[in-house]
């Protein structure tokens, strides 16, 4: 088990946590399956960069 916990990107407030990787992975795969494909997936600080205009 890992120190690391992962939280859901998920722009819709999602309380998911996981303490792997894989575990992040199904949940994201399984609920939010396609979400992804949103503009303003995910909801984490590097996504945010990622969509500020230049």
């Amino acid at each position: 088990m890992s120190d690391r916990t992962y939280e859901c990107p998920s722009p819709d407030d999602c309380p998911f946590k996981s303490d792997s990787a894989a575990g992040l992975a199904a949940h994201v795969n399984s609920e939010h399956e396609g979400e992804y494909q949103r503009e303003d997936w995910p909801n984490m600080p590097a996504g945010r960069v990622s969509r500020q205009p230049d």
